[in-house]
């Protein structure tokens, strides 16, 4: 194919179709209109020689042919953007907005030391946090919604970026006055006994639920919940018990009222990472954004 022949534009148009999978939308997004669009569309079709979209309940969905190439052709406009914008970033005066896919508890936690060094170097840079987690995030990310992701991931994807954060280990949690609490530590056997919570989303980062179900063992679950602090506050005054890392324990209010138990066995700790697309590694916003959540977070930075 000559690329003397393609028009930049149609590369524009099949970004915005494959990130809004709506005409209509698609066209809001690149300030074109509809007609616009769907010509753009049709000339795609013939240069791909493909459908790249088929018209479902659901809504417009993507071929085979344009998922396979829709990574390829955002990092290819990433970079031809980069490449276009002499600007260098200047945190002082910019009002970038960036959004971040995490956990509630994970908000909650690493907000407090980002937030102060944000509004010191760039007061103009705003936030917005998405609760979304595991393939969720992976997909806010594949589809553009969100800039990164912090969080844990059980498989790295092929056209994303991922750096360590922190490594948590996990504890048992119950009420202070629990009995079967009232130790310096909890065999797993224990453990699988007791009537638990247990987060509902698999993809959690749960070392001792998935070490026990790996294992085979059916675990005593009375409760799952979707969310880390919703869970833990309702084993305040039950004889609930549920594991969750031990740095997440500062978040939550009213401490005292729990009983917070190391297992008696080494336990592999979580790891936690932020994830990104490929596609933003040299944008020089990403970059100072993904420099400033490490500084915040990694100790030895």
């Amino acid at each position: 194919m000559n690329l003397a022949n393609v028009d930049l534009n149609l590369m524009t148009a099949l970004e915005a179709l494959l990130q809004e999978q709506q005409v209509s939308r698609a066209a809001y997004r690149i300030g074109r209109s509809q007609p616009a669009v769907s010509n753009a569309l049709g000339r795609l079709r013939d240069l791909f020689g493909d459908p790249l979209f088929v018209r479902t309940p659901q809504g417009m969905m993507p071929t085979p042919r344009a998922t396979e190439i829709r990574p390829l052709i955002e990092m290819a406009l990433e970079q031809l953007r980069a490449a276009l914008d002499d600007k260098r970033f200047e945190p002082q005066t910019s009002n970038r907005h960036f959004v971040i896919a995490t956990a509630d508890a994970s908000a909650i936690h690493y907000l407090p030391r980002i937030m102060p060094a944000l509004r010191s170097q760039a007061p103009g840079v705003t936030i917005a946090v998405v609760e979304a987690w595991g393939s969720e995030a992976v997909e806010a990310i594949a589809r553009g919604k969100v800039d990164l992701a912090l969080g844990v991931f059980s498989q790295q994807q092929e056209h994303f970026v991922s750096e360590p954060l922190s490594a948590l280990r996990e504890v048992c949690v119950g009420d202070r006055d629990n009995p079967a609490l009232r130790g310096k530590s909890l065999t797993l056997e224990r453990f699988l006994v007791l009537p638990k919570i247990v987060l509902e989303r698999r993809e959690s980062g749960n070392v001792i639920n998935a070490t026990l179900a790996s294992a085979g063992h059916k675990s005593n679950i009375a409760l799952s919940l979707p969310q880390f602090l919703g869970a833990a506050r309702i084993v305040v005054g039950t004889d609930l018990v549920m594991a969750l890392p031990d740095a997440l324990m500062d978040v939550l209010p009213d401490r005292h009222l729990y009983a917070v138990v190391p297992f008696a066995v080494d336990v592999p700790d979580v790891l936690v990472r932020m994830i990104w697309n490929r596609r933003f590694e040299a944008d020089a916003a990403h970059v100072w954004f993904r420099n400033l959540i490490k500084q915040c977070l990694v100790p030895e930075i």
